[in-house]
């Protein structure tokens, strides 16, 4: 299948990349800008390739792509003191217990 073996060679090369940048600046609004495009390139092949023609296999050839990005962005948002977006809603904003009545 030429997808698969796109997506092997594709994932060699950001893993490749990503091993070579240990020093990121993630205070810079960019730093995850190349991590977004190779996950947006490998998640449009496989919607072209695999899901819309009803072939999906699961999905998760794009997953190493997707948890690279997921990471930067945590890791971005942590250096602009943002973390707290990280974090679910309900701790982010909960809920008072109504005040139960006698």
């Amino acid at each position: 299948r030429h997808f698969h073996a796109f997506h092997e060679e594709n994932q060699r090369k950001t893993l490749k990349k990503m091993s070579m940048k240990e020093n990121l600046d993630y205070s810079n609004p960019n730093v995850c800008r190349d991590l977004k495009d190779e996950h947006d390139k490998c998640f449009f092949k496989w919607l072209d390739e695999e899901f819309l023609p009803e072939r999906a296999n699961g999905g998760d050839e794009c997953k190493a792509q997707w948890n690279l990005y997921q990471e930067c962005i945590r890791k971005r948002l942590k250096a602009i003191d943002l973390e707290v977006a990280l974090k679910p809603a309900a701790e982010r904003w909960p809920l008072e217990k109504p005040k139960q009545s006698k």
